[in-house]
């Protein structure tokens, strides 16, 4: 089975910081090598890329339970989603975006995204690494390294 899966399609975005309005290109892939996160890039008018590496399992309370109430948000702080019961095939990503000039400059971009090809994507990453078997599939550095911060 293939590792590392991909979605290429098309957000919705506005964030002042990105210049952008309107659809861009948004890649999200995920990678067996790092099986807790996926990962989202978009591209701005200027051709600029910004990325962020997701909870999978954040991604996955969205949008399988996400509907649950209407205008439910999941997530905290620089990521949360949102899936509204009254437009139930979109769901709003709310990203922060990092100005490495400006650190304390706090700037999100919202991304409305596919809802139901977001959901086949997260759940197909289910399928290349089974829920609750992620640790097997973590480098065995990585898993030392968790452990020590969880136990600081």
């Amino acid at each position: 089975m293939n590792r590392v899966i991909g979605l290429h399609g098309t957000a919705l975005v506005t964030c002042p910081q990105m210049h952008s309005h309107g659809l861009v290109p948004l890649d999200v892939a995920y990678d067996a090598e790092e099986p807790l996160t996926i990962a989202l890039v978009v591209t701005d008018a200027a051709n600029k890329t910004y990325a962020w590496q997701l909870s999978r399992n954040l991604l996955l309370e969205a949008v399988v339970d996400g509907d649950k109430n209407d205008c439910a948000v999941v997530g905290l702080g620089d990521v949360t989603l949102k899936v509204r019961t009254s437009d139930p095939c979109a769901i709003t990503l709310r990203l922060r975006v990092a100005d490495p000039s400006r650190p304390q400059l706090r700037s999100f971009v919202y991304l409305i995204v596919d809802r139901d090809q977001l959901r086949r994507f997260v759940l197909d990453t289910y399928e290349v690494v089974p829920a609750h078997l992620e640790v097997d599939h973590l480098p065995l550095d990585d898993v030392d390294r968790l452990v020590e911060e969880e136990w600081k």
